[in-house]
């Protein structure tokens, strides 16, 4: 046994391990002993500092907003959407849509809003209201396609927000699914 010890060499390579052992032991110990799991409130972690976000307040979706809303949106679809005069629908696009965008560019017609065939009626029409706001609208809209352009009716995820001229603006346009076989 004490012949390991006995050559240079075999005692060089058993220091460093020797060396780990003798540290690692009195760090673990130390872990162990003073380390405690934390009281039982506390299971999910910290309380956490409020953000200072307040949820606004719910508001009923009137009849004159829903005219106002529709109004706006018929308008966005037909413009925008159908990528038909798309620089007309720069009034009615609102500030986080046309978002580092000039006039200019957003005339182009390169704008960030999915193309899609939207038929002339029908435009607008939603079948679900997310949230209404007094000045936001977060709608699933349906837009149906022209007759023979191959695509099926499709909803989008649409925000509408009222500027501080008092008009309603497409904020926020989504197409999220087609429902049936294309048209």
């Amino acid at each position: 046994m004490w012949s390991v010890i006995d050559s240079p060499r075999r005692r060089r390579r058993l220091l460093i391990p020797a060396v780990a052992v003798v540290l690692a032991i009195p760090l673990i110990y130390l872990g162990v002993h003073f380390s405690s799991p934390g009281p039982k409130g506390e299971a999910t972690g910290p309380a956490v500092a409020d953000t200072g976000y307040a949820e606004p307040k719910q508001v009923p979706f009137t009849a004159a907003k829903k005219r106002q809303v529709r109004k706006a949106l018929a308008q966005f679809i037909g413009t925008a959407v159908a990528r038909k005069d798309v620089g007309s629908s720069w009034d009615i696009a609102g500030p986080s849509l046309r978002a580092g965008m000039t006039h200019k560019e957003w005339s182009s017609g390169d704008i960030p809003v999915t193309p899609y065939p939207a038929a002339r009626h029908g435009q607008g029409a939603w079948d679900v209201v997310n949230y209404s706001y007094p000045r936001k609208v977060g709608l699933e809209v349906l837009v149906f396609p022209k007759p023979g352009s191959g695509y099926s009716v499709a909803t989008a995820e649409v925000d509408v927000v009222k500027g501080r001229d008092e008009r309603w603006r497409v904020d926020y346009w989504m197409i999220t699914k087609f429902h049936g076989p294309g048209a």
